[in-house]
């Protein structure tokens, strides 16, 4: 049980934003010439919260996107670490340690070793979480990304209007 927690604290910081190497598109003239860019290069939307500012942010609401997608972003990691953190005391509340005899006893001698057992009502319970808040962050993520938020600046920046359900989103918050 411990193994899978590590594992998935692990793929968390895995996913963890990845900062791009220096962004050669800095001005507005050039922003034209973006669609040309990502098409040759994949990693242009690996850009940081800082990155898009610099590139995208022309008004307000190009601002607020950038500042909503990133925030949507940061606030599933967190809401992932805190399950993966709470379920720690939970599997540890359901679990006890035994002294286990490993080799049989020679001459009244028997080499211990401290075992864990689970509850089994701790499986049932704490996997089913996990795999909830994975599936949360994974959806989260893939929802919000960086290519999508790229692909929305794009399209409001030609004149298209921010669909409906991002548009909704948009509070003052995020101005």
């Amino acid at each position: 049980m411990k193994y899978i927690l590590l594992i998935i604290l692990g793929f968390v910081w895995f996913l963890s934003p990845v900062y791009a190497q220096e962004i050669t598109i800095d001005t507005v003239a050039n922003r034209k010439n973006v669609q040309a860019a990502v098409a040759l290069d994949k990693s242009f939307y690996k850009m940081n919260h800082e990155q898009f500012f610099i590139n995208y942010a022309f008004d307000d609401t190009s601002r607020a996107l950038i500042n909503l997608y990133f925030r949507k972003r940061i606030t599933s990691k967190y809401v992932f670490m805190g399950i993966c953190l709470a379920t720690i005391p939970v599997s540890l509340a359901g679990s006890k340690e035994e002294k286990v005899c490993i080799a049989p006893p020679v001459g009244g001698y028997c080499r211990a070793e401290t075992q864990r057992t689970y509850e089994p009502w701790v499986t049932p319970v704490v996997l089913p979480v996990l795999g909830g808040s994975l599936i949360y962050y994974i959806a989260r993520h893939t929802r919000y990304s960086n290519k999508k938020l790229l692909q929305t600046l794009i399209a409001y920046e030609k004149g298209q209007p921010i669909p409906a359900v991002i548009r909704e989103k948009l509070t003052a918050k995020y101005f």
